[in-house]
């Protein structure tokens, strides 16, 4: 928004308090999840709602940027540089553009006094100002539902942190929406997401998912939601219980055929599928490493997966047979003290079917250099 629309907005809620006039609505809209990736997790907006308001109102959604080219955008969320802004449009273009996209959208009015109901209208005229409106994203912490939360929590006094209860975890949260887009994506964010997300979090950090701040918003506000649109095609319920249990048999069935071929294969096929499990393992802990390199979020600077698919793997392409012999010696002793700490609760990630790649191939490997 420009800054004499602030300006205008500013003098607008002046002059309405002047006169006398009714103080502005704040609105909260929680929009369901759509078909595409950035869509899985649903949508947030706040809403400024009064007669003096055309179109409307002035609706504040902070979760715009250039979704034109997705590469790109997934290359700057990953080393934490994606630029978002806070876009603004009228309450009624809002809701017919969520209408078009078959998308769900609540309707929930703050239980604000006047004083912060126009405190909270000011604070979004600010953000939306150009010096203001871009920010750093972060899926957790810093999103299109994050900010509304937390000026929501401003205007009442702190209702939404208060009591912040034990919520799971940020991994357990963000699976199902990836598992509805689809279901690799649940292997490979246990795969590229580190120890950061499988810590403990309360309910106020749990509400970066607009249905969770919808949910809270209800529970500590009283504030009913009310469904404005509601979406008419079916959603299939994500299941990333199965979408894990689908991985460990793709990756047991990959262990087994791997082994069999380095243990019982020909030379020449022995030779192949060991250098092929050595890729399997060494490439994906390289992109793990680049990515705690190159990155600065929290969730990929510290990986337990690098204690799995170790980069060193590379070894197994080595033609000398007492080098491999003897790291592949190394390689399962150190398998087995990380099982030891994933037993004692010591490593919180998900490691169990890299682990099981890592061992049955480093096993085979074994097994074939005292057989030779």
């Amino acid at each position: 928004m420009r800054r004499l629309e602030i300006l205008v907005l500013s003098l607008l809620l002046l002059m309405a308090g002047l006169a006398g006039a009714q103080a502005p609505s704040i609105e909260l809209y929680t929009i369901g999840r759509g078909e595409a990736l950035f869509n899985k997790f649903g949508h947030v907006a706040l809403c400024v709602v009064g007669p003096e308001y055309p179109g409307g109102g002035p609706c504040y959604n902070y979760g715009s940027t250039d979704f034109s080219r997705p590469i790109g955008l997934s290359w700057e969320v990953v080393r934490g540089r994606a630029e978002f802004w806070v876009a603004v449009s009228d309450r009624v273009s809002m809701i017919d553009g969520f209408r078009s996209q078959d998308r769900t959208v609540y309707r929930q009015i703050l239980p604000l006094d006047e004083e912060n109901a126009e405190q909270l209208a000011r604070n979004l005229a600010i953000d939306a100002a150009s010096e203001n409106r871009a920010y750093i994203y972060n899926h957790y912490l810093e999103n299109c539902s994050t900010r509304p939360r937390d000026l929501i929590d401003s205007a009442t006094g702190g209702a939404l942190r208060e009591g912040n209860e034990p919520f799971g975890t940020f991994r357990e949260l963000a699976l199902p929406g990836l598992a509805s887009f689809h279901w690799t994506l649940v292997p490979a964010t246990d795969w590229i997401m580190g120890r950061w997300v499988d810590g403990p979090i309360g309910t106020y950090e749990a509400m970066f998912l607009p249905r969770i701040l919808r949910d809270t918003v209800e529970q500590r506000l009283d504030a009913r939601p009310s469904i404005v649109y509601e979406r008419r095609a079916p959603l299939e319920p994500p299941d990333v219980a199965g979408v894990r249990e689908k991985f460990w048999v793709l990756v047991a069935g990959f262990v087994f055929m791997v082994g069999i071929g380095i243990v019982l294969g020909s030379p020449l096929v022995s030779r192949f599928t060991q250098r092929l499990a050595a890729l399997a393992l060494a490439l994906p802990g390289l992109l793990l490493l680049l990515a705690a390199v190159v990155s600065g979020l929290p969730e990929l600077r510290v990986n337990e997966l690098l204690l799995v698919l170790v980069p060193l793997d590379l070894l197994f392409l080595s033609t000398r047979d007492r080098i491999v012999r003897f790291y592949a010696s190394l390689r399962l002793l150190g398998l087995i003290v990380v099982a030891l700490l994933l037993f004692t609760g010591t490593l919180v990630q998900p490691l169990w079917p890299f682990w099981l790649l890592a061992f049955g191939v480093t096993a085979a490997i074994a097994l074939k250099g005292r057989r030779a």
